[in-house]
């Protein structure tokens, strides 16, 4: 069953929160979108990083992060995500841990899922990150 969430991506290993599609919200009219967001779980979730604790300390934005989305209307997945990210070997870790098999999916970018420091600096004020 397709699933729904955030993640990173650090090491070759997809790090994240996915939900069944049931648990996620409508966000806009016919896209399923999942209630979390990068900033409350990379601060609040502890188990999310045990495995790698030289991130802890580390703002989320400074790994390859992304967004998986359920288009109930045409019954697929949309998956934002950073655009270093965008490799076959990464997209079928990325389908592996949503549950994506068999599923026809998007892939998109969106300027909120960037590592690099110029794109930042369009995000935040110099003072947030950096």
């Amino acid at each position: 069953m397709p699933k729904i969430g955030i993640f990173w991506f650090y090491k070759e290993k997809v790090i994240g929160h996915a939900s069944p599609v049931s648990a996620g919200e409508e966000s806009y009219p016919g896209l399923i979108d999942s209630p979390k967001n990068h900033t409350d779980v990379w601060d609040e979730e502890r188990t999310l990083l045990a495995d790698f604790p030289e991130l802890r300390g580390q703002e989320y934005y400074s790994i390859p992060r992304g967004r998986v989305l359920w288009n109930k209307n045409d019954q697929h997945a949309i998956v934002y995500m950073d655009s270093t990210l965008f490799s076959t070997e990464n997209k079928e870790r990325i389908i592996a841990f949503f549950e994506l098999d068999g599923c026809e999916v998007k892939w998109k970018t969106d300027s909120h899922y960037t590592t690099r420091s110029e794109d930042l600096s369009a995000l935040f004020d110099e003072d947030d990150w950096g």
